[in-house]
This record gives structure tokens, C-alpha cells and sequence, in this order.
């Protein structure tokens, strides 16, 4: 994945998986800040999320973190910023979850 010319972190495959499992989260449990999940509310904290990475680690790496190369989108496609991820995903899930094989074209 390509990522922001200037700042430069290492981050290693762990941690990456931590931030897409983080974003995935936030899709199921609405919070109006992402960042809530690692506040001290008993409404909002998320112990799992807290304790798997800091908010200043996770902002970090999402700050920096791109999907595609921007000199080349296409601006027809609402989701060509993360279109090279849904792709791959796609492929693998058909690739290794057998029930979703009766799909495949």
C-alpha cells in the first residue's frame, strides 16, 4: 500500500490488522468519533480496541495509510480510494470462503 511521501513509520503486519479490524468495528458500533472508543465513558469505551493499540498509534498509522495512488482515480467511481482493497478482498473471500463459491461468475 502505498503511503503519504514526507512522514515515515514503520508498521508491521499486526498492527495494520489491528487498524482495518478498528475500522471495521466502527462500521457496527456508531460512535460519533472514532475516537471515543478509547475514552473513559462507560458508553462509548471499548476495552478491546483501548487495550489492542493507542488512539495516537491508530491516528498515526491512519493518518499516513492510503489505499491508492491518487495521481491515478477514477473520478467516475465513489469508491476508488479504496477500491484496490475491496478488490482484493473480494478475490479472497471468493477465493477461501466455500459458501460464497456459488457466486463466482
Amino acid at each position: 500500500m502505498p503511503f503519504k511521501p514526507g512522514k515515515q513509520i514503520t508498521v508491521d503486519a499486526d498492527e495494520l490488522k489491528i487498524v482495518v479490524a478498528i475500522i471495521i468495528l466502527s462500521g457496527y458500533i456508531p460512535l460519533a468519533r472514532r475516537r471515543m472508543f478509547w475514552e473513559n465513558a462507560e458508553d462509548s469505551h471499548n476495552q478491546l480496541v483501548s487495550s489492542a493499540m493507542t488512539v495516537k498509534r491508530f491516528e498515526e498509522i491512519l493518518s499516513i495509510l492510503h489505499l491508492a495512488d491518487n495521481t491515478k482515480l477514477d473520478l467516475n467511481d465513489k469508491m476508488t480510494k479504496v477500491r484496490p482493497i475491496l478488490s482484493m478482498l473480494n478475490e479472497r473471500y471468493l477465493q477461501f470462503w466455500p459458501a460464497l463459491q456459488i457466486y463466482r461468475t
